[in-house]
């Protein structure tokens, strides 16, 4: 299970990616077919059981497998909940920046997943400048100042700033009481479509289609 693409808190899987992970993993040991065969049949039974009866004729044949498989392989059920995660994410009142931040990251990072797959490296670097655009709003006010003071004192002295310190320097700011979150805090929502690059909910489409239609008004001749 090491080896799929999951998201815990919506206890979603990447099926298209989850398969990829498996193959490589079964090429890199040596895995015989029937073999790779248990290994999709345990996979597909703890994350997409409803695939089980397509595949039941066929779990003997790998080919067979691999080609039915890829033929339901579809992310849009995927896509639309982690969206809408996106959008409506909040952090609960009390909740430690750490844990917040580690919730919003997994979601985000399932997401540019299902878009695209990507390299480590690049999945690192936009979800540590996500982090580093969003924090502030998920802080109360006081802490939100402080933490944006320390962003620009350690970029004046060229200190390259990671998620870790991130989530460090927030956790010792809300140490103190001053700084401390007593209360939800939500991302606006027009920063999830710019910020992230995400589509637009239904209710932007709805307000851009109605700023881009003048109303015009007949004059009496």
């Amino acid at each position: 299970m090491r080896h799929i693409a999951h998201e815990p808190e919506t206890n979603l899987t990447n099926l298209p990616l989850s398969i990829h992970g498996l193959l490589l993993f079964a090429d890199k040991i040596g895995a015989t077919d029937q073999l790779l065969l248990t290994m999709l049949s345990i996979y597909l039974k703890k994350f997409k059981p409803n695939l089980l009866d397509v595949l039941d004729a066929k779990k003997n044949n790998l080919s067979a497998v691999i080609e039915s498989l890829a033929f339901h392989c579809t992310i849009d059920n995927e896509r639309a909940i982690v969206l809408e995660k996106l959008r409506r994410f909040r952090r609960k009142e009390n909740e430690s920046f750490a844990a917040c931040i580690t919730r919003f990251d997994s979601l985000f990072v399932f997401y540019l997943q299902l878009e695209q797959p990507s390299e480590a490296e690049v999945i690192r670097m936009l979800s540590y400048t996500t982090i580093r655009q969003l924090s502030a709003y998920l802080l109360s006010p006081k802490c939100a100042h402080a933490f944006g003071t320390w962003v620009r004192e350690n970029q004046m002295i060229g200190n390259v700033i990671k998620k870790e310190d991130i989530i460090r320097c927030i956790t010792e700011l809300e140490s103190h009481m001053e700084f401390k979150n007593t209360q939800p805090r939500q991302i606006p929502g027009h920063l999830i479509s710019t910020t992230l690059n995400l589509p637009p909910g239904e209710a932007e489409i709805t307000l851009s289609a109605h700023v881009a239609t003048p109303s015009f008004h007949t004059r009496a001749a």
